[in-house]
């Protein structure tokens, strides 16, 4: 019935889209054949899970991840992935550019990939990404936050305080950050006034700054009191510029306040991505679409996927044979018919050895090949019953002329 064919048609494109995406993802990432068995098990876990709109999406971002990551373990990359599927389904974030944004902050700051999702998940939530700048800020501003002895919390919190302040553009915040992250350590006059106008030694602050780390931080906290505590608004402004270049102008004084706050609620350690998965995916409709893959990857996939190198082996010897098959199929058709219709025992003797010869024939053909023998009699009984219904036609029309005569 159609039914039928629409079911088998359907496991067939499953199938075979699940074989082609995992051989796909082997050869994108040069994964071995043995580890491949994990990475199978991963992605179609995944797809179960209601992740990713298909098998083939799900592999092609897992494949995403083990390019981008230095993690060998598939479990982890599993769930690097899952991260990585949630924040692109949540805030449209493309896979490649936010596991470079992940890589950045881990690499810089010494975080975990799942901490380094939750951040960007926040960041987003808190609206950081408005401009669609926040990924690119992270890759370009992260590193000049770490070298002045910030942590990624305080990171994302000087990019939400900047905001809050009415910088719109995060790209514009870090940059300020960066700006003055150069600035505080070089030896241009201009960075030498700006410390004799704060009533600090240049030398002594510069190294501060250069050591990195606590003491990085130390020294900025250091500069920032004195600067936004000065009276005179000239000095305090031309400190300023000295120290933040356009952007003291750009910000203003308060937003580079705000900038330089890093304290805030940024977590690396919440379960931002958990509650995400939480909303997004446990809601009747995905338990149902849940139910449906299940049944798809843990009863039919297996079957299906068994029996497809056996269709696949079967039609390779099936169309070599084809000529020889047909002959022996049509010879077998046409006997039959000849034998039921047939008047002459000669006749009929005759057919009977053509019969013999034929299915003797069929059948060596393919006792050598267990493999292919059930698809070979299926074939057989649809062939051999054609042939034999177009035979048995043309022998009642003969039969009808010669009774007519």
């Amino acid at each position: 019935s159609d039914g039928i064919t629409t079911v088998i048609g359907a496991l067939k494109d499953f199938a075979l889209e699940g074989e082609d995406a995992l051989d796909k993802f082997q050869a994108s990432t040069g994964t071995s054949t043995q580890a491949m068995g994990q990475f199978r098990k991963e992605i179609l876990d995944l797809y179960k899970g209601n992740y990713g709109d298909s098998i083939a999406d799900v592999a092609d971002a897992m494949a995403e991840v083990k390019q981008q990551t230095n993690e060998t373990d598939p479990s982890k990359i599993k769930d690097l992935t899952q991260n990585a599927i949630a924040l692109r389904d949540t805030f449209g974030f493309d896979i490649q550019e936010s596991m470079r944004a992940v890589n950045m902050l881990t690499q810089q700051f010494g975080i975990t990939g799942e901490q380094a999702f939750n951040l960007i998940a926040q960041g987003a939530q808190k609206g950081l990404n408005k401009n669609g700048d926040l990924l690119d800020s992270i890759n370009e501003y992260g590193v000049h936050y770490k070298q002045m002895g910030v942590s990624a919390e305080g990171f994302f919190n000087s990019l939400e305080n900047g905001t809050k302040a009415g910088t719109f553009s995060v790209d514009k915040l870090g940059d300020a950050y960066k700006e003055f992250g150069i600035r505080v350590k070089d030896t241009a006059n201009t960075t030498t006034e700006a410390y004799q106008l704060l009533g600090l030694d240049a030398d002594q602050m510069r190294k501060k700054f250069a050591k990195g780390g606590k003491s990085a931080a130390d020294a900025t906290k250091q500069v920032l009191k004195k600067l936004m505590s000065m009276d005179d608004k000239v000095k305090q402004n031309q400190a300023g510029v000295n120290l933040f270049g356009t952007m003291w102008e750009d910000l203003g004084i308060k937003g580079v306040k705000a900038l330089t706050n890093v304290n805030g609620t940024a977590n690396k350690s919440a379960t931002t991505l958990k509650d995400l998965d939480k909303v997004r995916y446990d809601n009747a409709k995905s338990q149902l679409a849940m139910i449906g893959r299940s049944l798809k990857v843990d009863v039919l996939e297996p079957i299906v996927s068994a029996v497809i190198p056996a269709l696949m082996k079967f039609g390779q010897w099936f169309t070599s044979n084809i000529p020889t098959i047909l002959g022996y199929l049509t010879a077998i058709g046409t006997a039959l018919a000849i034998i039921y219709r047939g008047a002459i025992i000669a006749k009929i003797t005759e057919q009977f050895g053509a019969l013999t010869k034929a299915v003797k024939g069929l059948w060596e053909l393919i006792m050598f090949n267990p493999f292919i023998a059930l698809g070979a009699v299926l074939a057989g009984i649809v062939v051999g019953l054609t042939t034999y219904a177009i035979a048995n036609r043309k022998a009642e029309q003969a039969q009808d002329k010669n009774y007519v005569a």
